[in-house]
């Protein structure tokens, strides 16, 4: 008995104490789906972007996408304000960097790829934010949707930058049908503010 009471305390100083840092991140835009088309990035052409629209206010931990890297990486991953959207440039709120395999398993849906943001980036439920990928010296691919599919997230447009962000839907008809992305894979994970 007397060896319960002693480890009592210490079990509950245990439980509070991790319960207290245990914090859950919750998945809140999502669009995946099998392997339909990519757009190649290389370090000499436009970097892309994704946006989305907040379904949480909180803080954004951390995002996961489908993109894979000659090499394995690194590729720089931004989440941006895309400011109404419209040509310029969009305002830096948090960025890493991520080496992602050289090769995504697509096999029935693509690969999703984590990049964690430190510190994470404050976010606010109906507002617009952009996941925007950048080639770091190697060649890139960000896997998603084909144009003409049907299959789109419906709260954002897909963006490539140089000079400017420009919306990519329906930009280049000339190029392979497998190359005219309509929507990028991604998933956000936040954890909710209290």
């Amino acid at each position: 008995m007397k060896a319960v009471k002693r480890s009592f305390p210490v079990v509950f100083f245990w439980a509070v104490l991790l319960g207290g840092a245990c914090f859950a991140q919750t998945l809140d835009q999502s669009f995946t789906g099998p392997l339909e088309a990519y757009w190649l990035s290389s370090s000499t052409v436009q970097p892309m972007a994704q946006v989305y629209t907040a379904g949480i206010t909180g803080n954004l931990e951390f995002v996961k996408i489908s993109v894979s890297a000659q090499s394995g990486g690194p590729v720089v991953v931004e989440i941006l304000n895309p400011n109404g959207q419209g040509n310029g440039t969009w305002p830096l709120l948090g960025f890493t960097e991520i080496k992602p395999p050289s090769q995504l398993k697509c096999a029935p849906t693509c690969q999703l790829i984590k990049a964690r943001f430190n510190p994470p980036v404050s976010q606010v439920a109906g507002t617009q934010y952009a996941i925007a990928v950048y080639p770091a010296y190697v060649a890139q691919e960000w896997y998603g949707s084909i144009n003409g599919s049907g299959q789109q997230y419906p709260d954002g447009g897909t963006w490539v930058y140089g000079p400017s962000w420009v919306d990519i839907t329906g930009l280049y008809p000339s190029l392979p049908s497998w190359e005219q992305v309509l929507s990028f894979y991604f998933q956000t994970y936040v954890e909710a503010t209290r």
